[in-house]
């Protein structure tokens, strides 16, 4: 997964930020049944690749549909997409009244 940016970044140099829209498009399927641990492994790694070049990596998660008092809640994926990385941000929630 991080073969590319890891390219990029060497021919690069002045790379300070990487943007993945969405993790899906990135996402190693391990074949492994445990989305808990792929996703913590996928994040391990792009933090792993962030702290080594001293970049800041941003990463794309959609929410889903369904309302929750914690915006956290309503990311699609594992708990573990917030487990593994330094922090999280979440925009554009419905308003509930709506």
């Amino acid at each position: 997964m991080c073969e590319q940016i890891e390219e990029f970044i060497t021919e690069h140099p002045d790379t300070n930020l990487v943007i993945i829209d969405t993790l899906q498009k990135i996402r190693e399927h391990s074949g492994e049944s445990n989305l808990y641990a792929t996703d913590y492994k996928n994040i391990g790694l792009l933090k792993a690749l962030a702290d080594k070049y001293r970049i800041a990596v941003v990463v794309v998660q959609h929410l889903r549909k369904q309302l929750d008092s914690d915006p956290h809640n309503m990311m699609t994926g594992s708990t573990e997409l917030l487990g593994a990385a330094d922090g999280s941000y979440v925009q554009g929630l419905p308003d509930p009244a709506e």
